[in-house]
């Protein structure tokens, strides 16, 4: 799960964002099903999902990533 995430993060860090956005979707899906649409791994998928979107100008996806992010965060943190 976390491996290809890493994997999708090296793609984005070398430019490679074709690549690395079906490896982040993918990891993300993977650990949604693996420990729930809640979790804390869930949300730093999420957001570097939406790091890598709005890297890509996809305004609308990467905020709808980090909005997600961040409620799962939120709670956890206190806000």
């Amino acid at each position: 799960m976390k491996l290809l995430l890493h994997l999708g993060l090296a793609r984005e860090m070398q430019g490679e964002l074709d690549e690395a956005l079906p490896m982040m979707r993918d990891a993300l899906a993977t650990l949604e099903r693996a420990k729930g649409s809640d979790h804390p791994s869930v949300a730093g998928a999420l957001t570097a999902l939406g790091r890598a979107l709005l890297t890509k100008r996809d305004v609308g996806g990467a905020r709808a990533n980090l909005e997600r992010a961040l409620a799962i965060r939120a709670p956890r943190e206190g806000q």
